[in-house]
């Protein structure tokens, strides 16, 4: 890194000089000393700089800008450029290159005049130290940008403001000033798909206490008391300050300067360089479209990010993301407003980041780049905060207009961008997706498509998620990546194995608490993971409140509202409203409060409309409270008619969720299913509110897994699975991503602790009962958790010696196997039976065979030692 350094700076002289052969070079003489003016013909050996040269600070030298110099062609600080704390400044130049120091203000004296750094667009074709045209560039050096202090930079609404008002009415008393410029947050919901932003910028005329007068009045109204006890009042934020840091008129205007219309200035500052920046307005910055040029851009500083900061400023109006963080550590990022954002907005570049603290914040109206103009393939749906690496901390930000409001994007490894020739094998030992939460707790999204997304990170498609970091070390083209779905499932030991290693390497469940988001259009929370818990969140006026994607996920405590008295932006495209969607699992609700989930399918409680992936028997629900609420409503799903790979809903129609203690159905160790007569027996009630069942029954999960089997080959002959009462279910299969047709098909299945326990049977396509070569058959069941972090489990009542037989369509000899896995004791697999009494006296290690098929039992007898069963039918020995 050290020689890399020196090469640069060496290419740097190199370009001034070039530079200075075209355009004159102003510098200090030799020999003077002390805090020197720019003002002072003396400075400079007698010629102030003028329009257009280069100008070069050396390194034991120290100038005030006292006076705002004539636009330069460039400027490099070996030494200190302190502007004057009291003038009114301007310094305009085609960029500034810091190996020194620049000082406007500093925390203990900060500028009570007004500082301003224009960065201007006379020369785009510029690549200064390989940062490119319109840099605020620090290579090793300081940056000092202290504005006047403010007592907040946002605040909220304390009354609602009304379409059409001049006014509006805040809730702290402040000390922004007539003519700064603010904004207004939406109130109403947020379609990403046909955006239209209701956050509103205007410039305060006058100022009354605490009422603020604005140069025109409001188009829309803004949301100013809390809502049914919810803090839905529209954020007020300040863009204006004394320092301010722009790229020129140009940017705005394709007729100045040809080609610069969104090519702004940006800021970066590279390994070795100390950024404090405090109360500055950063606008009109970034370049569309160009890795690595951002309004602010921390570029691998690794642990040298401890003690920079941004804090207490505006970014708005930006071409390229806000603040981005890239191979840097321990930063803080604090108290800014970010307003009309394009692309991800506060931005995790690599997923190598760590210790980094983002508090505070608030970023409204993010806008998407489209097909070729993205820099990453997500970049079509843009979120405020960017995270891909869970050990950062984000604590009281707020989000709203933006596709995601929070986004946890993690990827296997980190995805290295602009490495060169850095050796980045250290990379290959970082795995985000196993990693601790370092912090995730007082956030609020708003107007949003959804709110705290945990799934899809980028993938690489230059190497394997396994291979070494080495092999593909940069990643800044939008072909060199893809998407994929990410499991977040933190350890002890991120970089142990996790299925190989389970007992030793304990999991470390991630809490993301007391998060607060409404009036979003679809989920405002959605995980993919396991051992995570949403703790005590406020989630009010969703069309969905929460869904878990997840295995041992689960949601303690909060509230949730279907619709409070905000009733702006409410229309039938937000209908039906759900509290919380189960899926997958095992997950869990517990200790929440439901309130006025009323209207036509609305409810408190609900599984993913129509998934047709399989669904835990023992997802459960326990001590809910309910006001003004139908508790369960769960769909009919349309039949199938495969215009996808996800049509046919099976794990919808076969949807079952236990209630623990009562709190849903009224009696507890109930399950509610869906209304499927499959899933029905003599021990069930419809409830007609609901569209579901109650019912006194035990389940367990059923698939089948079929292998060499031509009748599946057709997607529209249905897999049947049929109960000795004469209740089937058709089934089409596991969605496996392609056209062709699924060979998985799994549902719920009523088993029996003793006794009697149903028959069921199967038939594959059409029914004509073809022998396949293989077939596995299993059983699982889940418990639920015991502890805080999820690892004891308790079996559901019921479940503890549950069985059932199943007839496989089987015939002629045959094998039967209790494993995946043979060896030479195996081979001969579990011997066959001559009498039904004989296989239920066996539960499990013997098999049955007469005309109609196999005859098997899967029995569990104790779920807390084992959880899975399964039989593996073969007709050549060994599976072979």
């Amino acid at each position: 890194m050290e020689q890399m350094h020196k090469l640069l700076l060496m290419s740097c002289t190199l370009f001034l000089m070039a530079c200075s052969s075209s355009s004159p070079s102003t510098n200090p003489p030799p020999g003077s000393a002390g805090p020197l003016l720019w003002s002072s013909p003396q400075t400079w050996g007698g010629k102030v700089p003028g329009t257009g040269d280069t100008v070069t600070i050396p390194k034991d030298k120290t100038i005030l800008l006292d006076v705002s110099p004539p636009a330069l062609r460039g400027l490099t600080v070996e030494g200190t450029l302190s502007f004057d704390p009291r003038a009114h400044v301007t310094l305009r130049t085609d960029y500034v290159m810091v190996h020194g120091k620049l000082q406007a203000g500093t925390e203990a004296q900060p500028i009570t005049g007004k500082a301003e750094i224009v960065l201007t667009s006379n020369n785009l074709s510029d690549n200064i130290h390989s940062m490119g045209a319109k840099v605020l560039g620090l290579m090793g050096g300081t940056l000092d940008l202290h504005g006047s202090p403010q007592v907040k930079t946002w605040t909220r609404l304390s009354a609602t403001a009304t379409a059409g008002s001049s006014t509006i009415t805040v809730k702290d008393a402040l000390d922004w000033k007539v003519g700064d410029e603010i904004i207004i947050t939406s109130s109403s919901f947020y379609n990403p798909y046909s955006p239209k932003p209701q956050t509103e910028r205007r410039q305060i005329t006058k100022i009354s206490g605490q009422t603020l007068t604005l140069s025109q009045p409001l188009s829309f109204a803004h949301w100013g008391t809390t809502a049914s006890g919810v803090q839905e009042q529209a954020e007020v934020g300040l863009l204006s300050h004394n320092v301010v840091v722009r790229s020129d008129e140009a940017i705005l205007d394709t007729g100045t300067v040809a080609g610069s219309k969104q090519i702004g200035g940006h800021l970066m500052a590279m390994s070795g360089s100390t950024v404090h920046i405090n109360g500055v307005e950063f606008r009109d910055m970034g370049q569309r479209s160009v890795f690595g040029r951002y309004p602010i851009h921390f570029h691998q500083l690794a642990a040298g990010g401890a003690g920079s900061y941004v804090k207490n400023s505006s970014i708005w109006r930006t071409y390229n993301r806000c603040v981005v963080i890239h191979g840097t550590h321990k930063l803080l990022i604090e108290n800014n407003v970010m307003y009309n954002a394009t692309g991800h907005c506060v931005y995790f570049e690599e997923g190598s980041e760590t210790g980094n603290t983002v508090k505070n914040n608030l970023v409204a109206y993010v806008k998407a780049l489209k097909d070729t103009a993205r820099l990453i393939p997500t970049d079509d749906r843009p979120s405020a905060y960017w995270v891909t690496r869970p050990s950062n901390t984000l604590t009281g930000n707020s989000a709203s207009e933006a596709h995601i409001g929070y986004w946890y994007a993690l990827p296997e490894k980190p995805l290295p961008f602009g490495r060169g020739t850095q050796d980045v094998s250290w990379m290959d030992s970082v795995y985000p997706r196993r990693e601790f939460l370092g912090g995730f707790d007082g956030n609020v999204s708003h107007s949003a498509w959804q709110g705290l997304f945990v799934d899809t990170s980028l993938s690489s498609t230059l190497c394997a998620s396994t291979a070494s970091r080495n092999t593909c070390k940069d990643h800044s083209n939008l072909s060199s990546m893809g998407t994929s779905t990410s499991y977040y499932a933190p350890r002890t030991v991120p970089a142990r194995d996790i299925e190989t290693d389970k007992k030793t390497n304990m999991p470390v469940p991630a809490r993301f608490q007391n998060f607060t988001a409404y009036k979003h259009q679809n989920q405002a929370v959605w995980f993919r993971g396991g051992y995570l818990e949403l703790l005590n969140p406020v989630l009010a006026d969703n069309v969905i409140g929460a869904i878990f994607a997840s295995s041992r996920a689960y949601l303690t405590g909060g509230l949730f509202i279907g619709k409070t008295e905000n009733t702006l932006g409410n229309a039938t495209e937000q209908e039906p409203r759900t509290g919380f969607q189960f899926y997958d699992g095992p997950v869990g609700v517990r200790n929440s409060t439901f309130k006025n989930y009323t209207g036509e399918r609305s409810a408190a409680l609900g599984y993913l409309r129509h998934t047709s992936f399989n669904l835990s028997g023992q997802n459960y629900a326990s001590k809910l409270t309910f006001e003004n609420s139908n508790r369960v409503y769960l769909d009919t799903p349309p039949a199938p008619n495969f215009n996808n790979t996800e049509d046919p809903h099976d794990g919808y129609r076969g949807a079952v969720f236990y209630d623990q203690d009562g709190s849903v159905t009224g009696v507890a160790n109930r399950h509610v299913t869906a209304n499927t007569p499959f899933l029905t027996g003599s021990k069930c009630n419809l409830q007609a509110a609901w569209n579901a069942y109650v019912c006194d029954s035990t389940y367990l999960n059923l698939s089948v897994n079929v292998l060499d089997a031509t009748e599946v080959s057709n997607p529209t002959a249905a897999f049947t699975v049929e109960r000795n009462d004469g209740q089937s279910i058709a089934l089409w299969g596991v969605p496996n991503g392609t056209s062709k047709a699924a060979d998985t098909f799994q549902t719920r299945i009523i088993a029996t602790p003793g006794g009697n326990a149903p028959l069921y049977s199967y038939t594959l396509g059409s029914g004509t009962g073809k022998i396949p070569g293989k077939v596995l058959v299993s059983v699982t069941v889940d418990g639920l958790p015991t502890d805080n972090q999820f690892v004891n489990i308790s079996a559901v009542p019921g479940t503890t010696g549950a069985w059932a037989e199943l007839i496989i369509p089987v015939s002629g000899p045959v094998y039967v196997y209790r494993t995946w896995w043979f060896d030479e004791n195996s081979g001969a697999g579990l011997p066959k039976v001559s009498a039904l009494s004989d296989l239920y006296q066996n539960k499990g290690t013997v098999y049955y065979q007469d005309a109609q098929g196999i005859h098997v039992v899967l029995a569990i007898p104790d779920p807390l030692k084992s959880r899975y069963v399964s039989v593996h039918v073969c007709q050549t020995r060994k599976c072979s």
